[in-house]
């Protein structure tokens, strides 16, 4: 725990330094996602879907190809591992095809995943119409606890 907790704050460093090639973060991320890093996971997922980072400045990165296939099991993963924001990502590449087949019946099993957890700020239907949430609404991630204690009681 100690060391991939590490290997996301030097990659944190990284990208916050701006003498310092931003190639790197995008190592250290990798690093420290491989090893379980629940947010380097995010961050990796983040990188491969825009060329970027969510904590990077603006800066694009020019060694670091876009590659949507790699986000897409990148945040499948995640989501797999109770990552609540990383589930709605999932619904959407299902929903619009990214990195994956287009497949609604999959986004909507996605989709539903998150109404366990956190009220969605727009309906199953506006989503599956193309609409789109503001993802610093949904936490990246939820404990298993409370998902299985709203499970449950959705399913009694």
């Amino acid at each position: 725990m100690v060391f991939k907790s590490c290997k996301y704050l030097v990659a944190n460093y990284y990208n916050e330094e701006k003498r310092i090639p931003k190639e790197k973060g995008f190592y250290w991320y990798r690093k420290a996602a491989i090893n379980g890093c629940i947010y380097a996971q995010y961050e990796l997922a983040e990188y491969y879907r825009n060329n970027s980072s969510p904590t990077a400045s603006s800066f694009q990165f020019s060694m670091i190809s876009k590659n949507e296939s790699k986000a897409f099991k990148w945040y499948l993963r995640l989501a797999n591992k109770n990552g609540l924001r990383a589930n709605y990502f999932v619904a959407k590449c299902y929903r619009d095809g990214i990195g994956t087949d287009r497949n609604l019946k999959e986004a909507e099993k996605w989709f539903f995943r998150i109404s366990y957890c956190v009220q969605p700020p727009i309906t199953l239907n506006e989503f599956l119409n193309g609409s789109d949430v503001n993802v610093s609404l949904i936490p990246i991630k939820y404990s298993n606890n409370s998902f299985k204690f709203k499970f449950d009681i959705e399913f009694l």
